[in-house]
């Protein structure tokens, strides 16, 4: 592994010149992508392949990838790394929330087309450019506003991406609560082991991390994964406890809740009500 623990050795890893003790911009004009080694970070990076379509990865501190993961052979492109200090109290470091695709993994790039690598690959030589220019009193807000541009337009083409993705809406739903009901109907030991359906366990069932699907489920459906999935626990409990055969211990226990005390506080929290009081209010 290279451990890319700090910029000089960015640098070096990418045959650029130091410039700046806390970011770097380099241009992959012919990079080798086959004979990449897995990359140690202490540092934000965002790197686009240009193609068609073309990529985008991105990676924060102390994860590690193989920058060549899935690609072969020289291919050119743009590569940002910069050390967490260079945002740090500043504006951009509190606006960097909306920057979440830096949870994503590898496996789940942004893919963009030929206009979209022209918008991201002036963004990269603005960077440069400043990066190189003469050290002034404006520098260091210059170059944050051009991170920030470059990861604000990121985030604009990922909702894009989302919006394009292959999986319809309605279809995503019906897979969604399909996988969910089989979940609480499940009769093995699986929610008895793993609890109420989670985030974690829906994402890994689209073959996505939990940030990814989060993200695409917030923007198809309009409010969280988490809210979604508690909104099917809650209604597959309201129609269990209008059965009055079924205590409610009974009607925690198949919803995968260990405890019937944790079963009553989800319950509560999301009705206002005990379960025994919404039992009351819907049986004769």
């Amino acid at each position: 592994m290279i451990n890319l623990d700090n910029i000089e050795r960015f640098n070096a890893f990418f045959r650029q010149k130091n410039t700046h003790p806390l970011m770097s911009v380099a241009a992959l004009s012919g990079f080798d992508f086959q004979d990449t080694e897995t990359l140690g970070l202490k540092m934000y990076m965002v790197v686009m392949i240009s193609g068609e379509p073309g990529m985008v990865f991105t990676a924060k501190p102390g994860q590690s990838f193989r920058l060549g993961a899935g690609l072969n052979g020289a291919a050119d492109g743009w590569v940002l790394g910069f050390c967490p200090e260079m945002i740090a109290g500043t504006g951009l470091s509190r606006d960097f929330y909306m920057f979440n695709f830096f949870d994503y993994e590898v496996m789940e790039p942004l893919m963009i087309d030929s206009s979209e690598q022209n918008v991201l690959g002036n963004c990269f030589q603005n960077i440069l450019a400043e990066l190189n220019a003469p050290d002034d009193d404006l520098t260091s807000h210059m170059l944050r506003l051009g991170i920030g541009q470059l990861l604000s337009y990121c985030r604009r083409f990922y909702d894009r991406q989302f919006g394009n993705k292959r999986l319809p809406t309605s279809e995503m739903i019906r897979r969604l609560d399909t996988i969910i009901n089989g979940y609480l109907a499940d009769a093995t030991d699986l929610k008895y082991r793993l609890g109420p359906p989670s985030v974690a366990w829906c994402s890994s069932q689209f073959h996505l991390t939990p940030n990814y699907f989060g993200d695409l489920v917030k923007l198809k459906l309009g409010i969280s994964a988490r809210e979604y999935i508690q909104n099917k626990v809650l209604e597959a409990a309201c129609s269990l406890l209008a059965d009055s055969r079924n205590s409610v211990g009974e009607v925690a226990a198949q919803l995968g809740f260990n405890y019937p005390n944790h079963f009553t506080r989800f319950f509560r929290q999301m009705t206002g009500k005990s379960p025994s009081e919404y039992r009351h209010s819907v049986t004769p």
